[in-house]
């Protein structure tokens, strides 16, 4: 394909592929990043309840971080308002 293309328009992929080369993978990070960060403030209530209930059960720091871990060791995936 590169090969039959004019002077003009093997020129203009070049710079649309560049861009898209630059862009792309930004984009692609920025929105991976993102769904993360959601995913950990949708579960942080739910870790500190986790890790409240442990402390209150005489548990120490260490044995709860640990019970907690692995009490939520499957990510946290919110319902939306429709299935409650």
């Amino acid at each position: 394909m590169v090969w039959t293309l004019s002077g003009s328009m093997f020129w203009l992929s070049v710079i649309v592929g560049g861009i898209v080369g630059y862009v792309g993978p930004s984009m692609y990070l920025d929105r991976r990043i993102s769904t993360r960060r959601n995913e950990h403030r949708t579960g942080f209530p739910d870790f500190m309840d986790l890790l409240v209930v442990c402390a209150d059960s005489g548990l120490s720091m260490e044995a709860a971080l640990e019970r907690v871990g692995r009490e939520l060791e499957t990510p946290t995936r919110r319902c939306p308002p429709i299935c409650t």
